[in-house]
């Protein structure tokens, strides 16, 4: 049976930068001491291993096991109860509680332990979430609330969670413990129903490892051109058409250029006609070349063309 526990045992707290990325068994074998220490009651050894394993979550290169999320959750309520922290103890307790049921806790905390009899009599609190705001992951990046990726904004009243934010690279950079839904303005944004996890969080180490923990600079690639092409088709059109206007304009200037030295009325009636014909059917052909262009131009859309517009 346990005799005491100093006051003040390992509590939460808040770590918002990683300096270093824990594994999972760096943090079992903390609370592996932890938990021989409540059934030795060694209060010295609970404390250190509490005060161990605690700002290592934060820093995890994974998203959280559930299983440790809650023997970590147990811990901690053992060691509100000897600190005589009521309302600690309810907290965390629901937290081992809601995270896995079915984790054991130590063997001197039985079901009929006071704190176990105190937890157990806790209704399960509702949850909340701000008001049309979503977390708001960094680019090709992913959160994790208490083990699980998501970007809804959800958590139950009054009970601790752990919120773990990763970038591309797969790396932990802000993350911590919160109390409730009190997600700090940063991490919101609008809700994105159709989110889906980035490929890389199949498999965060594997990530890691091929990005050699390098945080990913969101740098702008290249900018790429479909290739141009050329419809020669209307081309070859319009460019007739082109050619055949100037060809009748040239004529019709041949027959202006008689105008002044016909021999007769009926020479200069028959050069003026053949002129006004050439010349009117010489801005037709234009008018044509433009009109064809142009519409060639306005009425592609499916790619890139050159339609020769004039």
């Amino acid at each position: 049976m346990i005799l005491s526990l100093v006051a003040g045992a390992a509590l939460a707290q808040d770590f918002f930068a990683c300096s270093q990325v824990f594994t999972e068994a760096e943090i079992q074998g903390a609370l592996d001491r932890a938990f021989a220490a409540v059934d030795a009651a060694d209060a010295r050894t609970l404390k250190e291993a509490l005060n161990e394993a605690g700002p290592k979550f934060p820093c995890l290169g994974v998203p959280a096991d559930r299983r440790l999320l809650a023997r970590y959750g147990q811990l901690m309520a053992v060691a509100t109860f000897f600190s005589q922290d009521e309302e600690a103890q309810v907290r965390w307790g629901l937290f081992a509680k809601l995270v896995d049921p079915d984790v054991p806790w130590p063997t001197a905390i039985g079901a009929e332990h006071p704190l176990r009899q105190l937890i157990a009599e806790q209704q399960i609190p509702p949850t909340a979430m701000p008001e049309g705001k979503g977390l708001k992951p960094p680019k090709a990046g992913a959160i994790a609330l208490n083990g699980n990726w998501t970007v809804e904004a959800s958590a139950y009243a009054e009970v601790p969670m752990l919120v773990q934010v990763f970038d591309s690279t797969a790396t932990p950079t802000v993350s911590y413990w919160q109390d409730g839904g009190a997600f700090p303005d940063w991490i919101l944004g609008e809700p994105d129903p159709e989110w889906a996890p980035p490929r890389w969080t199949a498999d965060p180490v594997a990530a890691r490892d091929r990005s050699k923990g390098k945080v990913a600079k969101y740098e702008k690639g290249p900018k790429t051109r479909e290739p141009i092409e050329i419809d020669w088709g209307p081309v070859l059109v319009t460019s007739g058409l082109v050619a055949g206007s100037g060809a009748l304009f040239g004529v019709a200037g041949v027959f202006h250029a008689g105008l002044p030295v016909a021999a007769s009325p009926e020479e200069l009636t028959r050069a003026r006609s053949n002129t006004n014909a050439l010349f009117s059917l010489g801005v037709v052909t234009g008018v044509a070349a433009v009109s064809y262009g142009s519409l060639q131009v306005f009425t592609d859309g499916k790619r890139i063309v050159f339609h020769g517009r004039f």
